[in-house]
C-alpha cells in the first residue's frame, strides 16, 4: 500500500525532508544519509528533483503538479510512481508526513 493509498496521507497531506538526514548533490544524483541508522541511499535524476521540492513542507498534489510541469507524465502515472517512492522515503525515515497547510 502507498502513502496516498492509505489513510495516513491524500492530496492534501504535506511532506517534507527529515532534516536529521544528511546529503549532497553529485551531478543529477543525490546521496543521502541517515545519521541515525548509518544507512545511506543514493537518489536518481527524478529522486533527486523531488528531494529539492520538498526542503519545504509541500503539499502532495502541488509536488504533483510541480514534477507534470517539468517531466512529460500524466498527472496519474506522476502521483503513482511519486507515492510509491515518498512511500519508500518514509519507511526509510527520510521524510516527515504531517496534515498542516502549507500555504503554497
Amino acid at each position: 500500500m502507498t502513502l496516498i493509498e492509505s489513510s495516513v496521507m491524500d492530496l492534501a497531506t504535506t511532506i517534507c525532508r527529515n532534516p536529521e538526514i544528511m546529503f549532497t548533490e553529485l551531478g543529477d544524483k543525490t546521496m543521502t544519509m541517515n545519521i541515525e541508522t548509518g544507512n545511506y541511499h543514493e537518489l536518481n535524476s527524478i529522486g533527486s528533483a523531488i528531494w529539492r521540492e520538498i526542503e519545504q513542507p509541500v503539499q502532495i498534489d502541488l509536488l504533483r503538479d510541480r514534477l507534470c510541469n517539468r517531466y512529460d507524465v500524466s498527472p496519474e502515472q506522476c502521483l503513482s510512481e511519486m507515492s510509491d517512492f515518498l512511500t519508500e522515503l518514509s519507511a526509510l525515515q527520510m521524510v516527515v508526513v504531517g496534515k498542516e497547510p502549507t500555504g503554497n
